[in-house]
This record gives C-alpha cells, structure tokens and sequence, in this order.
C-alpha cells in the first residue's frame, strides 16, 4: 500500500509506466507479424529513465538548484494552465477588434494599395491575428513594426494595441511571474528533503566557525579554553552575534 501512496508515491508510479512499457515492448517483438516501426516511440520513454537519477541526487548540494527548478516548475502546472488562458482570452478580444478593423480596411481599399497587401501578412486571418499579438509581447516581431501599419487605418487602431501591449506585458506578464516564484517558493518551503539540506549546510556553516573561534581562543594550542578567555571574547561584537545565530 505505501508503494503507492507512499511519500516517494510519484516516483513509483514513473518506475511502474516504465517497466509496463518496457515488457510491452518485449512482448510485442516475439510476434513476427507485428510492425516494430512504431515500437521507437516507446523506446524514447526509456530516455526518463535518466530523470530517475534526480531522486538518489536529491541530497547533493549541487543539484539543489535543479530540484528547486524542477519543484517550481511541477508546482506551477496548473497556475501555468490558468495564466495562459487568461492570456489567451485576453489576446483573443483584441484580436477581434484589429481583425474587424482591417476587414473594413482592405474592403474599402484599392487594387493597387500596398498597405493592404502589407496589413495582410500579419492580420491576414483570425488564426494569424492571434500568432501576430503573441509574437508582439513575446519577441517574435517587433511590436513597432505591426504597430506602424495600424497607424496608417486609424490612430484609435494603435492606441488600441499599444494598451494590449501594456496590459499584456506590464500587468499579465509579471502577475504570471509572481505567481511563478510564489508557487516555487511554496513549494521549496514545503519540500523536507531540500530543508534537511538547507539546514545541514546552516550548522556545517555554524560549525565550522566555531571551530574557527575556539582555535583563535585557544592561542597556545592545549586543547582547551578557560572561562576567562571565553568571557574575554564575548566582549567582541563578532563573537556574540555569532552565539546569537546559534540561539
């Protein structure tokens, strides 16, 4: 029972999927009459096995910083789903008003206007209406570039997407972002094997400067220190500020 729903649970269940795939794929390849062509897409799930290391690493210091990342990012799947469509429904009305726009524009133009063969490339349809706002806040295209042929139908058409750019990039953008490191943050908190490290590293820190003071304390080297001299250097700020973080 506590193989599944144990506190390595998620772990047991990648190594179960593994392993099921694995003898699938034995088992399949026994029959002479089965296409194995399409038996390497599950030959590249062997690759996760790779990801599996990441748990007997977890207590090294130096994959602390993957495991806080790889915290993050699995804490931040559904804000991520959320903030993405919010994005997207935010997108998507301002699309509506610039595509209604141009319709209107390229109706009323003549054969020969290059404007409109120009406006065309990035509000040619819904779908590349949509592509053209995003690439504008996320450094696909320059937002000036799209901006300057909007001027040319209306300036109320360019404020209009000027106030995209600024709610999407100023407000959305770095709302996503505090979400982002909140969740990671809470889950690092949360986390007891990376605040087991954290603290072994605080009192191997600690630990060390105490040996550090005991050995400047001790200045003939016998291996012990009086009260007088321990008193003696509790005069100096250093020393007791470095008692107070012990506590």
């Amino acid at each position: 029972g506590e193989f599944f729903v144990g506190v390595q649970w998620r772990w047991n269940w990648f190594d179960c999927i593994i392993t099921f795939i694995s003898v699938v794929e034995l088992l399949l390849r026994q029959r002479s009459a089965v296409n194995f062509t399409y038996l390497r897409v599950f030959r590249v799930t062997r690759l996760l096995r790779s990801f599996r290391v990441v748990r007997f690493l977890q207590l090294a210091p130096i994959v602390r910083s993957l495991r806080l990342m790889l915290l993050g990012i699995t804490s931040s799947a559904v804000p991520f789903f959320w903030a993405s469509f919010i994005l997207l429904i935010l997108i998507y009305l301002f699309s509506v008003i610039l595509v209604h726009a141009v319709a209107d524009y390229i109706g009323s133009s003549g054969v020969d206007d290059t404007l409109a063969d120009e406006i065309q490339v990035y509000f040619g349809s819904m779908p590349m209406t949509l592509l053209t706002l995003f690439m504008s806040i996320s450094g696909g295209v320059d937002w000036w570039d799209v901006g300057v042929l909007l001027t040319q139908i209306s300036t109320w058409y360019l404020l209009s997407f000027l106030l995209f750019v600024l709610v999407a990039v100023f407000a959305v953008m770095n709302i996503i972002t505090g979400i982002f490191v909140k969740e990671a943050l809470d889950m690092a908190g949360k986390d007891q094997d990376l605040q087991l490290q954290l603290e072994r590293e605080e009192n191997r820190y600690l630990l060390m400067k105490l040996l550090t003071l005991f050995h400047k304390i001790d200045r003939y080297s016998t291996g012990c220190i009086t009260l007088d001299q321990f008193e003696e250097y509790l005069k100096i700020d250093s020393v007791r500020i470095l008692f107070q973080e012990i506590g």
